[in-house]
């Protein structure tokens, strides 16, 4: 399976912050730019594009791959991995710790800060561990499934993983997504 391509890895790391975007639109929604005598939000705007582009390339990445054709997956063992979705409250807290947003020195902080992170998350195998996702009926799990060792599962919340046969499809390297049967 290939992998994803960058800017798709980009978009499912901005999608994780969908959230965010949206508390940051309404936070900046002072910081205006008058464009033929009207001023506009524009860093409000640009954060609402953000967020529209971000959830539409998951919502694509999604579905493209769960139209793959599905397999089988004995599952061994499994772990929840609800855990890492904590990992998350820390991106959220810092933008509202005394950053001004009519600084150009707090736009750098706040870019520096998420330019590590997406460095960070986007390299690992996390990539799919996403509030948004969970807020979409999806939890993580650490699987193990015999010789494959151990991968990633993102499982609908209804299935239950005590059958022994999960149908799945392949997200990305070692990442995989449960599919209803057709």
């Amino acid at each position: 399976m290939a992998d994803y391509r960058g800017w798709v890895k980009v978009g499912l790391f901005l999608s994780s912050y969908i959230p965010l975007w949206i508390a940051m639109a309404v936070k900046a929604h002072d910081v205006t730019y008058p464009v033929y005598g009207v001023p506009l939000p524009w860093v409000s705007l640009l954060f609402l594009l953000i967020t529209l582009a971000s959830g539409i390339i998951l919502r694509e990445a999604i579905t493209i791959r769960k139209q793959k054709e599905p397999k089988f997956r004995d599952i061994e063992s499994y772990k929840s991995r609800h855990d890492l979705l904590t990992s998350y409250l820390i991106a959220y807290i810092f933008p509202f710790v005394n950053l001004n947003y009519t600084m150009w020195e707090s736009w750098v902080i706040f870019a520096l800060f998420f330019l590590v992170l997406a460095a960070i998350q986007i390299r690992s195998t996390h990539l799919h561990v996403n509030p948004v996702l969970a807020a979409m009926g999806y939890d993580i799990y650490e699987i193990e499934d015999g010789s494959r060792g151990t991968n990633m599962l993102v499982a609908d919340r209804d299935i239950n993983l005590e059958h022994d046969n999960v149908t799945t499809v392949e997200l990305s390297n070692r990442v995989y997504i449960t599919v209803r049967n057709r």
